[in-house]
């Protein structure tokens, strides 16, 4: 609402979703951490094993990564 242009606006939906530097750091960390650690579960499938292992790398790839 403040903002006058399309590109302050723009910047300020970016800071809001997508946090700031730090945030997107921490963010990274914690999609490694979670990444190095999966284990297929015993009733899960090879498809939703993968699954889970594309949702992770995907949102590693939307902070940069």
């Amino acid at each position: 609402m403040d903002a006058d242009t399309a590109k302050k606006a723009w910047d300020i939906l970016e800071e809001e979703f997508e946090g700031n530097e730090q945030v997107r750091s921490v963010k990274l960390h914690y999609l490694r951490r979670e990444f190095e650690t999966i284990k297929m579960k015993e009733s899960e499938t090879i498809e939703e094993y993968y699954g889970r292992i594309k949702e992770i790398v995907n949102k590693m790839k939307l902070y940069g990564k």
